[in-house]
């Protein structure tokens, strides 16, 4: 799988939430900081799938 940098709105798109859920997410600090480039955020979709991952294992270590 290819390692692309995506937008907010691709993110969004990609986690099937609103962008500004991504946005909220950031400020929570409850998400990747990706980098910034070309004067906007990006992400590598790695850097997404990682935090997906571990959300994961919270998220099922919590409802034991």
């Amino acid at each position: 799988m290819e390692n692309h940098l995506l937008t907010v709105d691709q993110v969004a798109a990609y986690l099937q939430v609103h962008p500004k859920t991504i946005y909220k997410f950031m400020r929570e600090k409850a998400f990747p900081r990706g980098s910034k480039r070309w004067n906007c955020r990006r992400w590598y979709r790695s850097e997404i799938d990682e935090w997906l991952k571990n959300d994961e294992k919270v998220a099922h270590s919590s409802a034991a």
